[in-house]
């Protein structure tokens, strides 16, 4: 019976640390912005990732940006 308490209490556990995997390109990033208003901004990224033994992905993004309202 403990066994299974302990199965039942690592069940929401192992929800979160799956909703929390994310996939994302070489280029991307997460981040929480602090946007001014009237602020222009010009983003650059650029990355490479390793896929498998020997394939290298890379990839590279331009955005522009400007804060509306605050």
């Amino acid at each position: 019976m403990n066994r299974l308490k302990s199965v039942v209490a690592l069940i929401p556990m192992l929800a979160l640390f799956h909703a929390a995997a994310v996939s994302a390109g070489p280029e991307e990033y997460v981040s929480t912005p602090i946007v001014e208003e009237g602020e222009k901004e010009i983003d650059f990224k650029f990355g490479t990732q390793k896929s498998g033994d020997t394939n290298r992905v890379s990839a590279a993004t331009l955005g522009f940006g400007y804060g509306v309202n605050s």
